[in-house]
């Protein structure tokens, strides 16, 4: 195990594997998948202030705000792979450098986003599957085939 900061640790073998990403981005995405895990980034958000335009009817979002010890491990660590990785150049100005030392929220708020839209995709695609094999199971009983989906030899040559 090793010890990020504030308590936070992640097993060696993971930690190398995010260390070694070539991008920020890719390394704030890893990092975070790693810390939280899939399910609770879907139910997650940075600043919920900015989610509250996007709750329906004026309830409550059921998602809540990132933890915020975990969220500023992975602002540190974002910070310091910058700098090992010599992406701040020397001379920048002070509010560009600032910019891309904050861009680690930019990087996740997207990846928070990607997840919960491939998970919605991933649901509605399971409901589609299951209305198709209902309706396929159906077709079997009565004895009809489908060959839609069957290799056909003759047309491949």
């Amino acid at each position: 195990m090793i010890h990020l900061r504030y308590g936070v640790s992640l097993r060696y073998k993971v930690w190398g594997k995010i260390r070694d990403q070539p991008s920020p981005s890719l390394f704030c995405r890893r990092l975070a998948h790693a810390l939280w895990g899939t399910y609770t980034l879907i139910n997650r958000a940075i600043d919920l202030e900015k989610i509250k335009d996007k709750m329906l009817d004026g309830r409550e979002s059921p998602r809540k705000q990132l933890t915020p010890v975990k969220s500023t491990v992975v602002k540190k660590c974002y910070i310091d792979y910058l700098k090992l990785n010599n992406c701040i150049p020397k001379k920048m100005e002070k509010k560009a450098k600032q910019k891309l030392l904050n861009k680690w929220s930019t990087y996740l708020s997207k990846y928070i986003n990607y997840l919960r839209s491939n998970h919605v995709e991933q649901s509605s695609n399971e409901d589609d599957e299951d209305e198709e094999k209902g309706s396929h199971d159906e077709d079997e009983k009565k004895g009809i085939h489908d060959e839609s989906n069957e290799s056909h030899s003759d047309i491949d040559n």
